[in-house]
Formats: C-alpha cells, sequence, structure tokens
C-alpha cells in the first residue's frame, strides 16, 4: 500500500518539464506528447530536446511533456 502511495505521488518517476529539466547533457526517458510510448533522448542546455530511437531521431517537431533518469544497469546478484 505504501509503496503504491509513493509510486503515485512521484508518477511512478516521471517528472514533469514543468518542474524540472535534466542537467545538462543527460541521456533519459522521455515521454512525447506525440509519441504513445516511452522513448530515449538526451537534453542538452543549448541543443534542447533530441530524440535518439532510430525511428523517431528525425522527428523535428514534438512536445516533451516528462522525463525520467536511466535505471541503474542490472548487477546480477552475488557480483
Amino acid at each position: 500500500e505504501i509503496v503504491n502511495q509513493l509510486a503515485e505521488e512521484y508518477n511512478n518517476g516521471w517528472i514533469s518539464v514543468k518542474d524540472r529539466l535534466p542537467e545538462n547533457i543527460s541521456t533519459v526517458i522521455l515521454q512525447v506528447k506525440e509519441i504513445e510510448k516511452p522513448t530515449m533522448g538526451w537534453y542538452g542546455n543549448i541543443e534542447g530536446w533530441r530524440l535518439t530511437e532510430k525511428d523517431f531521431v528525425d522527428l523535428k517537431e514534438f512536445t516533451v511533456i516528462a522525463w525520467q533518469p536511466l535505471p541503474q544497469p542490472y548487477q546480477p546478484k552475488g557480483e
């Protein structure tokens, strides 16, 4: 129950671009208004948002509505 409350409160890790932006030149997971599924991209203070998935890399007009940091890499137990 507490985990569900925290997930709801923190929107499952999603951060609205209205609340804050990632650090300069950060690769993140993005939710773009024009794309149904989350996608990969990065943010830079000068360049702004860029999409990195091959299906969307040429998309010029898009609106990032939320983002979240990449998870930590998988670590097998005992290593």
